[in-house]
């Protein structure tokens, strides 16, 4: 089998000569470390031993053969009657004499007692060897023959003959041993026959296991007879443990070995780097891969949950690295490998997946199950190598390859919708962290800040250019604010008291210093005389003075002002009512002049009134100055009640107009109407019935021939006889028109004669119907109209007059002497209160009683004693104001006007102050230089609002950083949209969504992979019986006896195999087994557990792989050797202190340094952080990402440390601690009662501590046996008791561990631990203590003290009282490697802002950081009663976030780790945070309380896997049933049956044309090609029925015109045509087609297609599968000639190829 690019391996290295010397003695040793042909091997020296031995005395050998070789029953060893218990140590023995229940099925040499225990250490070392190695170590020799290195010497050695593999079995505790036929082959000694060949130049004779061993000896004995003397052979069965499969590993070394030492993996192992540099250089693009960025869903086939680490070592494997993958515990290498696997499967790659260890292939194969590809998986490690099982396996996916899988459409989807959310959160993720320049810092540092400094005042301030700001110019921002807040601190007290606060000076000169002295001292001596003279006046007038430089001129002013009082009412002083007063005057003032306006608006409107009196309006008409407003309105009553239709105006009001307006429409058109008529008729004109003859003339008159019509002439008569002018002649249109108008003024006649009446009443004598005269009645409207406005007026007059009466009195009371009605002179009231408001914005300077504002108003002395004042006081003023001047000028305008406001008192003071303090003035101009700087960095507008809001100096770099960093995250968020748009709700929507596709993805790659294996499996359908390997394979398996022992089956079709099952699962030694030389090569070999495996025995299976993945923990168990000194050594004890561990072995991942490595760092095992901790602390130097505890130290989880008091160390005979197992025995029951759902397993520290352990348990066991299913052997992840050496790779829930060494019986300290005290003793110790999932449970009988670390050089028994302290203590052990949670330093000051809201507001136990490895949780809050729970977690969204690689990590996987461990995880989003602290703060609040009321008190976990179980049921393959070839009427390999010439595809009538003829040629080549020219003339022929011969037809027809007009559509090769534009060759089946007319193009595209499609096909069943898919009838010398031809052309074109003698298409 070749690789998938059809290698024959993988890419060989170019061997420079030098190294290749090295490796050729590196590959010498190897195979001399697999031969064994010393003494010490039982294969060649057979040695009985009490407890690994026994001899078969009965059956016979004969009956022993056929029973359970022939016929393959099962015998019973006896077992004693009644219940009975066996104990090595302390059961009393049992005699010969005791009577058995099964006495005739096996007799040995052993007593019973012997027998069990003997029984029962060869079933657990067998079992053993199962498991961990791959290896069936129990076999039934069968005759031993006694060779002697001399034929003179004495001493004689027994080897094994014949072979038998066998099992024994025990289905209770109480039930006999079973014997019986093991699965594997039954051989003959290979070692024996190795020895033999090569020391003695013996080839002793194949054993057929048809024959009886009795007739094989007997062939042994004859055969030897003719080479040597005295050796005999020894006729008897014995039972033991060996093996010899590494012969095979040797075979497989030797015979390979050119190709080993070529190749590159095995030649870096050899030390040559040159081999591997390929290798590396795949490496470089692949390092710190983005796997989101690059890797869409779509190209993933991970069918289980993978975090970067693990993904960096899966794409690796795709990439075809060969490297090393360091997994140290729990770290999901076996996920990382199924992941590997699924991959390679889905890029069609073939791998090898090898371990010794049987546990590491079970996981993965679990793994694979769960994903429904282990059809496509087989499992070759020796325990599960099973003829029957083999071939029902391979049988199941064989038939498979009837079906075709469709992807439902939906996967797609998902796909591209999870492509889209990991992009969205992956957005996120990076925009806030993103390192934006030129400040050279992300948003999330600046949402910390932000968050750390909301308590600090908000005050809003403008920055210019903050987008561009780079963090040096930051950096210097805050230096000077920060010396300015220093320089501000550094005045005494308060800054603001600074008397030279606010001053300009730059400098302090010498000159200065003089001038202020100068200036200051006369300003502070006119500032005493001026208080002193303004106290007296004071007391002299009863008032006080508000005396500041402000207010001296407004003291003057109110001086001067009192001098000129107007005696005004002293209210007007007192009040605060003057601005009323004011609007009083105005309003007064202003009903003064209308009522003077209105009263001479009346008198013009009076005028006009009597101007209109044409028609006798008035009786009287007054002249202009005879009148008064009374006679105005007499006379307007007079007016009004003169005429009746005045009267009725008044009632109709605005209707009047509106009446009059109509009439006199309708009366004025009637008068135009007659005054038109009267122009050319007569009176008589108006006495027709105009109406009527209207209506005829428009209608009965309206046709042309209207004269021919009965009465027209009459009527047009009529109208004729009315004209003025007899002569005039009257037509029909003249007609219509006069009639038309006389229509008309009989409407408006009658439109007036209904109306009569009320216009009459309207319009009184007026009205005179048609003859109405409206020019009078408009004199009369508009005299009407004068009268009326008259009345307005005079009503509007009234009113105002009535106001003033009911108001005087009011008025009186507030104008006093002013007021005199509408004589009032207003201004001069006006001016008085100017007064009053004048002296009253000057009082404000003034403290005053009431009885000084009555004499100001009143009394002339009190008004003569302040005009005498006022010079004075105004002479004061201005000098002092002139002086002080130059000292305000030092300061700036705010500070000037302070200055301007101080109290003369409080100004003396600081201007005495500033004269004695000019220290305070140095200080003054120091900050005003800060200040300066700060505005010249553009801080003027902040610089500002800290002096007018008094910002403490402390806050002010922080406020200043607040506002700063809140505009910068303004200026930039417009760029980074993901941040800007943030919201809770929809982010983790996002994450949900995310959540769920991510799980989605690996159902669907699940789906996606096995479609990819259905669809890519070889068809069944064969036209020969036999032809290739699916007949082979389809002949076994309708076999019921003499199957094919699975060796040969895989020599016979390794091609098919590794299409039907491209992953298969072995140990190294099953590799050599198996898969025989060159018959099966792999893209991918993964090798599990290496640091196990020793270099020689991987070699064989890594020289298989074009890629080689070398899986393990350096820092976990080196080979050892255990299982050799078990075989060679029966009595071996892992215990013995005298055994010699220094580097006796090189494992494979050892010597594999060169290649590049890839480490697993996520680790996913322990569901308490205690579990690793120590180990990640001590060996992994906290590489390991943990994940912390939500509970401390409770029953049941982390590591408990058990003391056996009493406990001692049996170091004679027993070699063992007794007491400590007997602990153990106990802990295991109470476990099964406890935990029932968990798994367990029990490590000892040797081989007898082991023992012990087993028989307290056995002892219980019987005693009770209501918990005999937990030992159920057969279960996934069964209960087991172990010893250091075989333990890696296994894990259980629980694990109890025994150190058993403790002080002798004699209280001697202990100093022998076993293998934990020699070289390597850490690496086992960090195996043992990293098996566990809940809870380990240390059991001691010394405490750490009684171990003296210093007797010991080597670091295993350190590490052991290191570990046995920690399980005392806790983290407290590792403070110095770790820091243990409760850290009170957070990450970032966001995750601090966060503490400290819930620090203030919740009153919670915080924790922060918790956890003890790289990885911690930001914020834990403890339960407030339950000690030691954290009720919830609280990740933010700071570096741990942004630390992990992918969006599964950060917002899926690490969530789930956390939740399976218990933990309840609140996200703390710091861009929601800092725009609403208060609401995210009381969210976060709300989800803890929560919590509180919901924990639960029991720390019970997830008991399920890690793996992510798919996250829907829906099925995305479609799978459908492809119809079999050979039973439908389709044709095999794509073979089609050509197209003929007929009436349907070429008409014919019998007419012979070229056109007709090209049409045949082109369609039959086009149907046919390659067509040979003469069958394509033969067929032309036959279809015209043309008695021509052939050759004429070929001639005339096909090369004079078909070649010729065709040419550009058919080519010509040979005798063949071909279309022009043909792109592949078909095949047909033959018909009536001779060899000669089938082209080799033709022949070579079947051949192809058959030999793609039967795998494994030799040349001659090529060929005859050929010829029969062509369907000749028989094979004869021309067609296989012409077969064979077209092959070897193959061959040569390197478009086949042979390897094996089976033939292969090469791509």
């Amino acid at each position: 089998m070749q690789g998938k690019n059809g290698d024959s391996g993988p890419m060989l290295a170019q061997v420079n000569l030098n190294d290749s010397d090295k490796l050729n003695a590196k590959l010498t040793t190897w195979k001399k470390k697999l031969l064994d042909t010393s003494k010490r091997n039982q294969l060649l020296n057979f040695r009985d031993y009490r407890s690994s031995t026994l001899t078969i005395q009965e059956p016979s050998i004969k009956d022993l053969w056929e029973r359970l070789v022939i016929d393959e029953q099962s015998l019973q060893f006896p077992l004693p009657k009644g219940n009975f218990f066996l104990d090595d140590t302390y059961s009393p023995a049992i005699s010969d004499e005791t009577s058995y229940e099964n006495p005739d099925d096996i007799v040995t040499n052993k007593s019973i007692e012997d027998l069990l225990r003997t029984l029962r250490n060869l079933r657990a070392k067998a079992k053993l060897g199962k498991e961990e190695q791959g290896i069936n170590f129990l076999y039934l020799s069968f005759g031993f023959l006694n060779w002697k290195e001399q034929e003179n010497s004495e001493q004689s050695f027994p080897s094994p003959l014949i072979l038998v593999p066998v099992a024994l079995t025990l289905e209770s505790l109480l039930a006999p041993f079973v014997l019986s036929l093991s699965e594997d082959e039954i051989v003959t000694n290979p070692t024996l026959f190795y020895k033999l060949e090569h020391d003695f130049g013996i080839t002793l004779p194949e054993f057929d296991p048809d024959q009886s061993p009795l007739e094989y000896f007997d062939q042994v004995q004859q055969k030897l007879g003719e080479y040597r003397f005295g050796w005999s052979i020894q006729r008897e069965v014995k039972l033991g443990l060996l093996s010899f499969l590494k012969i095979n590993m040797y075979r497989d070394l030797e015979n390979r070995s050119n190709s080993i030492l070529r190749h590159p993996v095995i030649r870096a192992i050899g030390g040559d780097t040159s081999a591997i540099q390929d290798n590396l250089s795949l490496l470089a693009p692949i390092n710190n891969f983005d796997h989101d960025a690059q890797e869409p869903p779509d190209t993933i086939f991970q069918v289980l949950d993978a975090d970067s680490s693990q993904q960096d070592a899966i794409l690796a494997a795709k990439k075809g690295i060969s490297f090393i993958l360091q997994g140290p515990p729990g770290t999901g290498k076996s996920q990382t490998i199924t992941n590997i696997i699924a991959e390679s499967m889905a890029m069609s790659k073939s791998v090898l997946f090898v371990s010794e260890k049987m546990a590491a292939l079970d996981v993965v194969l679990k793994r694979l199950t769960e994903s429904n590809l282990s059809d496509f998986c087989l499992v070759l490690h020796n325990r599960k190598a099973n003829k029957k099982d083999v071939l029902d396996q391979l049988g199941a996916v064989l038939s498979l390859s009837g079906q075709k899988c469709n992807l439902a459409n939906e996967a797609q989807e998902s796909l591209d919708k999870l492509k889209k959310y990991r992009e969205q959160l992956n957005q996120y993720d990076k925009e806030i962290h993103h390192v934006i320049l030129p400040l050279n810092t992300t948003i999330f540092q600046v949402n910390g800040i932000l968050a750390s400094l909301a308590s600090y005042k908000d005050i809003s301030f403008s920055l210019n250019n903050i987008e561009k700001m780079s963090q040096e110019e930051l950096s210097e921002l805050l230096a000077d604010l920060a010396t300015l807040s220093s320089r501000l601190g550094d005045m005494s007290d308060d800054y603001l008291k600074n008397p030279w606060k606010g001053a300009k000076v730059e400098q302090v000169t010498n000159t200065l210093r003089y001038d202020i002295g100068a200036f200051l001292s006369p300003v502070i001596a006119q500032i005493s005389e001026f208080s002193e003279m303004l106290e007296s006046a004071g007391k002299l007038l009863d008032i006080a003075f508000d005396s500041r430089l402000s207010t001296l001129d407004q003291i003057a002013t109110f001086f001067q002002l009192a001098s000129k009082s107007p005696k005004a009412p002293a209210q007007w002083v007192q009040s605060d009512d003057l601005p009323e007063l004011f609007d009083l005057v105005d309003k007064w003032f202003a009903l003064q002049s209308q009522y003077q306006n209105i009263k001479r608006e009346l008198e013009e409107e009076y005028h006009s009134a009597a101007a209109l009196d044409a028609i006798g309006i008035f009786s009287a008409n007054p002249s202009s100055s005879d009148y008064s407003l009374e006679q105005i309105k007499s006379y307007c009553h007079e007016a009004l009640s003169a005429q009746d239709y005045y009267r009725i105006w008044q009632s109709l009001g605005t209707a009047r107009a509106t009446i009059i307006d109509e009439a006199k429409s309708k009366i004025i058109q009637a008068q135009e109407l007659v005054a038109s008529l009267r122009l050319e008729f007569e009176n008589d004109l108006f006495d027709l019935h105009a109406k009527e003859l209207y209506q005829k003339f428009k209608t009965d008159y309206a046709s042309s021939v209207r004269f021919l019509k009965r009465g027209y002439r009459t009527d047009l008569r009529k109208l004729r006889t009315c004209l003025k002018n007899p002569l005039e002649k009257m037509t029909y249109e003249k007609a219509i028109s006069v009639l038309k108008k006389l229509r008309d003024l009989e409407e408006l006649r009658q439109w007036r004669q209904e109306r009569d009446i009320a216009l009459s009443n309207c319009l009184g004598t007026l009205y005179q119907q048609e003859s109405t005269d409206f020019a009078l009645i408009r004199k009369a409207q508009d005299a009407y109209d004068a009268i009326i406005q008259c009345q307005s007026t005079l009503k509007n007059l009234g009113k105002i007059a009535q106001d003033e009466s009911q108001n005087s009195q009011y008025l009186k009371g507030h104008f006093a002497q002013f007021y005199d009605g509408f004589s009032t002179d207003w201004n001069l009231v006006r001016s008085a209160l100017e007064w009053a408001s004048e002296l009253k914005k000057f009082l404000v300077v003034v403290t005053y009683t009431p009885s000084f504002i009555d004499r100001i108003c009143t009394d002339d002395a009190t008004i003569a004693t302040c005009a005498a004042c006022a010079d004075q006081i105004r002479q004061y003023a201005n000098q002092i104001t002139a002086l002080s001047q130059w000292f305000s000028n030092l300061f700036d305008k705010d500070e000037r006007d302070r200055i301007q406001q101080s109290p003369l008192p409080e100004l003396a003071e600081r201007l005495a102050a500033c004269k004695d303090n000019l220290a305070d003035l140095e200080k003054w101009v120091d900050l005003n230089a800060s200040i300066k700087k700060c505005t010249e960095d553009g801080l003027q507008d902040y610089i500002l609002k800290i002096q007018s809001m008094h910002v403490p100096s402390k806050d002010i770099v922080n406020i200043f950083k607040k506002r700063f960093y809140y505009l910068w995250l303004d200026s930039i968020l417009p760029r980074y949209p993901a941040v800007a748009q943030f919201r809770r709700q929809a982010q983790e929507g996002y994450i949900k969504e995310f959540q769920t596709l991510d799980k989605l993805q690996l159902a669907i790659a699940k789906a996606r992979v096995r479609a990819n294996l259905i669809n890519s499996l070889p068809p069944t359908d064969r036209f020969t019986s036999g032809a290739d390997e699916v007949s082979i394979l389809k002949r076994e398996m309708m076999k019921q006896r003499k199957i094919m022992p699975i060796r040969k089956l895989f020599n016979s079709i390794p091609d098919l195999i590794m299409k039907l099952k491209p992953c298969l699962m072995m140990s190294p030694l099953s590799v050599s087994q198996f898969l025989e030389s060159d018959c099966f090569m792999f893209d991918t070999v993964i090798f599990d557990e290496a640091s196990q495996v020793r270099t020689e025995d991987a070699i064989g299976a890594i020289s298989r792989g074009s890629q080689v993945i070398i899986t393990g923990d350096s820092k976990q168990l080196p080979p050892t050797n255990f299982f050799t000194a078990f075989l060679t050594e029966p009595e071996y004890d892992t215990s013995d202190d005298d055994e010699d561990y220094e580097d006796a072995y090189e494992s494979v991942l050892e010597e594999a340094a060169l290649l590049s490595e890839r480490t697993l760092l996520w680790h996913y095992r322990s569901l308490h952080e205690d579990l690793i901790a120590y180990s990640n602390a001590k060996i992994y130097k906290n590489r390991l990402i943990t994940f912390p505890s939500s509970f401390d130290r409770v029953p049941g989880y982390g590591v408990e440390f058990i003391f056996v008091p009493g406990g001692f160390y049996d170091q004679g005979g027993r070699r063992g601690n007794p007491h400590e197992a007997e602990r153990i025995a106990d802990l295991v029951f109470e476990h099964f009662r406890t935990y029932p759902n968990r798994s367990l397993g029990v490590i000892a520290f040797g081989d007898h501590q082991q023992q012990a352990i087993e028989m307290a348990i056995r002892k219980r066991r019987l005693a009770n046996q209501r918990y005999e299913d937990f030992f159920n052997e057969d279960k996934f992840e069964a209960f087991f008791v172990k010893n250091l050496e075989t333990v890696q790779g296994d894990e259980r829930d629980t694990i109890i561990l025994s150190v058993g060494y403790a002080k002798s019986s004699a209280g001697k300290p202990p100093t022998n631990f076993g293998p934990i005290m020699h070289s390597g003793g850490e690496r086992r110790l960090n195996v043992a203590i990293t098996r566990a999932r809940y809870n380990i449970k240390l059991v001691s009988s010394i405490e750490p003290t009684d171990i003296t670390t210093e007797n010991f050089s080597h670091a295993g028994p350190k590490l052991l009282r290191g570990y046995m302290e920690f399980a005392q203590r806790g983290r407290t052990v590792l403070e110095n490697e770790i820091k243990d949670s409760g850290s009170t330093q957070t990450e970032s000051p966001f995750e601090e802002a966060v503490y400290n809201f819930l620090a203030q507001h919740g009153g919670y136990q915080l924790a922060i950081q918790i956890g003890c490895s790289g990885y911690r949780i930001d914020i834990g809050i403890k339960h407030p009663t339950l000690s030691g729970r954290y009720v919830l977690g609280i990740e933010c969204d700071g570096a741990t976030y942004h630390s992990a690689r992918t969006t599964r990590e950060r917002d899926r996987l690490r969530q789930d780790v956390l939740e399976r461990m218990g933990w309840k995880i609140y996200r703390v989003w710091s861009t929601d945070w800092i725009k609403d602290p208060l609401k995210e703060g009381n969210d976060l609040i709300r989800a803890i309380e929560k919590a509180i009321q919901s924990y639960e008190d029991d720390p019970s976990l997830q008991e399920s896997s890690l793996s992510t179980q798919d996250a829907e049921k829906s099925n995305y393959l479609t799978v459908s049933q492809i119809a079999s070839e050979a039973s439908s009427n389709s044709i095999p390999y794509g073979f089609i049956s050509p197209k003929k010439l007929d009436q349907g595809s070429i008409s014919y009538d019998g007419h012979y044309s070229q056109d007709k003829m090209c049409a045949m040629i082109e369609f039959l080549v086009n149907n046919q090609y390659p067509l040979h020219i003469d069958y394509l003339c033969e067929q032309i022929a036959s279809y015209l029925g043309c008695e021509k011969t052939i050759y004429v037809l070929r001639q005339d027809l096909i090369c004079d015109v078909g070649i010729l007009q065709l040419q550009k559509r058919i080519k010509k090769k040979g005798s063949f045509l071909y279309p022009a534009a043909y792109e592949k060759i078909p095949h047909y089946v033959l018909n009536d087609r001779p060899i000669k007319y089938v082209s080799k193009d033709e022949i070579a595209s079947a051949m192809l297609a058959i030999a793609n499609a039967c795998i494994g096909l030799t040349r001659e069943s090529l060929i005859t599968e050929t010829i029969h898919a062509f369907g000749f009838p028989r094979a004869g010398k021309t067609v296989k000639a012409a077969m064979n031809a077209v092959y070897e052309q193959l061959l040569q074109e390197h478009r086949l190829k042979e390897q094996d003698g089976k033939v292969s298409v090469i791509a």
